[in-house]
């Protein structure tokens, strides 16, 4: 493995990732602390008043997981 400075970014990114989100799951008494509340709080998935932005945001979150989902899997999208 190439050990370049991109390289440790992604993994320091991960490490604080794992530590972050475990920290929210296991310890936190909120469950306001994960990042899956946090997407669903940014992109309104809980909201019950359904006018605004709420269409758009939604539309933003399945294009966006679309595109990473193809892109995780070696698509060249």
């Amino acid at each position: 493995m190439n050990f370049d400075p991109y390289t440790l970014g992604w993994v320091a990114w991960v490490a604080f990732f794992a530590i972050e989100e475990g920290l929210a799951v296991f310890y936190s008494k909120r469950t306001e602390d994960t990042l899956s509340w946090h997407i669903w709080e940014w992109f309104g998935i809980n909201d019950r008043d359904k006018g605004g932005w709420f269409k758009i945001r939604r539309i933003a979150l399945l294009v966006g997981l679309a595109w990473l989902g193809t892109h995780l899997l070696g698509f060249p999208v």
